[in-house]
């Protein structure tokens, strides 16, 4: 017999705002993080905007011996892991370790540290390597720096699926729990800002010149960012057991491939509707019992179009029912770490009853004709949420997360 699997901890690290709190009362007022470009320079860029996390202070989690051998992503996971614990309330180590696993999604893992690697092997030759420089390198650090740190010896995974690689985490988690091969799963993802990801989308001409504005008719790209979150993932008997907190179930999972393009997305949709279809079926659900999507919603021309036929393709005359909104238009597009942040805020959607706007929204597109809650935030009751992700490659991947019932 199959598992529940539900969300008993929350932490999170973005450009408006560290830890649940503070980020969820930033989310449903609309405020945005998305400003210049501090990190590096934009000048040769289409644009200078970007999501930085500004007032992230690793020594406020950790110690200086363990920030030194890590990179900025790594050091964002695993601060908002000890969040999420702290917020589960959840002693680790009164567990068997092997039943404990450690799952994070990552696009463009540790490249910041590579670019310094890099820099310093090309400009001051290979001398000038340092063991420090090497192991802040290694995408390897980024999931084990949580086992190794609780020292837990279930599995320890990275999942590499490009922007979905968070939601992907979180599927994985659900999947590994819900078949019985694991307790309890530390899960989420992480980016840090990266000059080079930052460098190819403006040369593929995909970066937002002034805003963020998914799904309006003046959109224009999206906003490389960065961030983490982590959620805790526990068998519904296991939170019962020590009277957990639970924010919400974890109750369907899709996933699809366009098989079509490498970075394009399938504009007929049917790639994204498929993995919604999949997920939907996963969770047993029909479409009248969604109350609310989270969506991927990157202010690209080509990937709102699609998210909203594909929406259409799925729910039919249903779809303008639902409130959608996207909120990388506050945060920007943080790649792998979007995925988890995304599905942690459908978590405090079900526990607080709001639903946080769509920024930056001023001008309808015909073609984009859905109702995506529009600059300010609604009050509802809502008992079933969906969050999307679509990524290079054409992975796409859809969760749902729920009400847990008793």
């Amino acid at each position: 017999m199959s598992k529940r699997v539900v969300i008993t901890g929350l932490g999170i690290i973005t450009p408006i705002g560290i830890g649940k709190d503070i980020f969820w009362e930033a989310l449903i007022n609309g405020k945005s993080g998305i400003k210049k470009v501090k990190s590096f320079d934009t000048s040769s860029y289409r644009s200078s905007l970007g999501g930085e996390v500004d007032d992230y202070n690793p020594e406020d989690f950790l110690s200086k011996e363990e920030i030194d051998p890590l990179d900025r992503s790594s050091q964002f996971i695993i601060s908002t892991t000890i969040m999420a614990l702290k917020d589960a309330q959840l002693k680790i180590d009164e567990f068997e370790s092997e039943r404990v696993s450690v799952i994070i999604g990552t696009t463009t893992a540790t490249q910041s540290s590579f670019k310094n690697y890099h820099d310093a092997w090309v400009l001051k030759g290979y001398d000038s390597i340092t063991l420090e420089s090497v192991s802040k390198y290694g995408h390897e650090s980024i999931h084990n720096i949580i086992s190794n740190k609780y020292k837990l010896t279930g599995a320890s995974v990275l999942m590499l699926n490009a922007c979905a690689a968070g939601t992907y985490a979180i599927g994985q988690s659900y999947d590994l729990i819900k078949s019985g091969k694991a307790d309890i799963v530390i899960s989420g993802g992480t980016d840090a800002m990266s000059e080079l990801a930052f460098c190819g989308f403006s040369n593929t001409r995909s970066l937002a010149k002034e805003a963020c504005r998914p799904f309006d008719k003046n959109r224009d790209g999206l906003v490389v960012s960065e961030g983490a979150a982590t959620l805790i993932l526990e068998s519904y008997e296991n939170a019962i057991s020590r009277c957990a907190h639970i924010y919400g179930e974890v109750i369907g999972y899709g996933l699809s491939c366009d098989a079509n393009h490498m970075t394009a997305p399938d504009i007929s949709g049917e790639g994204a509707s498929l993995s919604i279809n999949n997920a939907l079926f996963d969770a047993q659900l029909n479409i009248d019992e969604i109350d609310y999507i989270n969506a991927h919603g990157t202010g690209t021309s080509l990937n709102d179009l699609m998210e909203t036929v594909a929406i259409k393709k799925v729910f039919g005359k249903k779809a303008y029912d639902i409130p959608i909104s996207s909120i990388k238009s506050m945060i920007g597009h943080s790649f792998g770490a979007s995925g988890a942040i995304e599905a942690l805020t459908c978590a405090l959607v079900l526990e607080n009853g709001i639903i946080p706007p769509t920024i930056n929204y001023n001008e309808p597109d015909p073609e984009c004709d859905l109702n995506y809650v529009p600059n300010k935030s609604i009050t509802k009751d809502v008992n079933v949420t969906l969050s999307n992700s679509y990524a290079f490659g054409g992975n796409n991947a859809s969760i749902i997360i729920g009400k847990c019932k008793n």
